[in-house]
């Protein structure tokens, strides 16, 4: 049975809890995640909690349950990273000793199981009751989203830039730095605004009165020019079974909880500490190489791409599919 505490942590989770703190340095999420060791630390993080049977349910977990746990990870990692011990109160302090309670786990459970199935099915649904022209992941604006990016106060100085630009669109002598925010794509502000989350969603023009080949053709220009503009780069093909026995091989997921852990309780643990318990029937004079090269460079990769929301795509995309064939 779950506490009280540990359920609100769930809920925090869910809702992509956003914190004003300040992080103590300007290390980005790969900076974190490629450290050798966790600094200011007083000493060494205790792991008598670790237990690698308590990840044997990750054999055989679902894809919709992939979801969740590396979702509570990714929000346990950027909440850790971004309220160092110096800076946090006792309220945050607590909620994060709770975090890292749940962690210890191993396979963490959501208070609403349904959450992780719930949301691609309510995408997919979307789709199938929606237009003809609906897909999963190319769409047209709604106006609702349309007005909401209107009343985003982030985006009020963009606004006022477009005005600018309206009012001035005959004069010679105009504020360039003005005309530049005005006529810079709006996802290019919103991503600004969002860090550190990432923000997947991209907003287009199409020429209909192009041929649907000079369409497609722009569209495939365009993605991959537009991908490396914003550096987020997403798998190029659907994930399979051979990923996340990939991912489980290599203990991806606890070598997650015990950087996560160490950053939330400011202990010290060393890689050759975490091969040896993430490997513990493996020579130890492979294990290190084999956490360094793989394992921590997965782990990251999950971390910072937020693997979570393309596994969640995927999964309203293999429902959608299934659903037009039947």
């Amino acid at each position: 049975m779950k506490t009280p505490d540990i359920i609100q942590i769930n809920r925090i989770v869910r809702r992509n809890n956003k914190r004003d703190s300040s992080p103590a340095s300007g290390y980005s999420i790969k900076d974190g995640l490629h450290f050798d060791e966790v600094l200011f630390v007083t000493r060494e993080l205790d792991t008598s909690w670790f237990n690698l049977k308590n990840y044997e349910a990750l054999k055989t977990m679902s894809v919709a349950d992939w979801v969740w746990q590396i979702e509570i990870r990714h929000y346990s990692y950027l909440a850790a990273h971004h309220n160092p011990v110096h800076l946090r109160d006792d309220e945050e302090n607590k909620r994060l000793l709770l975090m890292a309670t749940e962690l210890k786990a191993g396979i963490t459970i959501p208070d609403n199981q349904e959450y992780p199935y719930d949301r691609h099915h309510h995408r997919a649904d979307s789709v199938i009751k929606g237009q003809p022209f609906y897909t999963t992941s190319i769409n047209s604006l709604a106006s609702a989203d349309l007005w909401r990016l209107t009343k985003n106060k982030d985006l009020l100085p963009v606004w006022d830039a477009c005005q600018y630009a309206h009012d001035t669109v005959y004069e010679h002598d105009t504020n360039s730095d003005c005309l530049k925010t005005a006529f810079t794509p709006i996802d290019f502000h919103i991503k600004k605004n969002q860090h550190p989350y990432i923000y997947p969603l991209a907003h287009l023009v199409a020429d209909l009165s192009a041929t649907d080949e000079q369409i497609k053709n722009d569209f495939a220009k365009w993605l991959t020019h537009y991908r490396q503009e914003i550096g987020y780069q997403s798998p190029k093909k659907l994930f399979t079974q051979k990923d996340f026995d990939h991912w489980v091989k290599h203990g991806v997921i606890p070598y997650l909880d015990l950087f996560i852990i160490s950053k939330i309780e400011d202990k010290k643990i060393t890689q050759n500490k975490m091969a040896q318990l993430i490997f513990p029937n493996d020579f130890e004079i492979e294990i290190a190489g084999r956490l360094r090269q793989v394992t921590k460079p997965t782990a990251t990769w999950l971390i910072e791409n937020e693997i979570h929301n393309a596994l969640s795509t995927q999964l309203t995309y293999e429902e959608v599919t299934g659903m037009k064939k039947a």
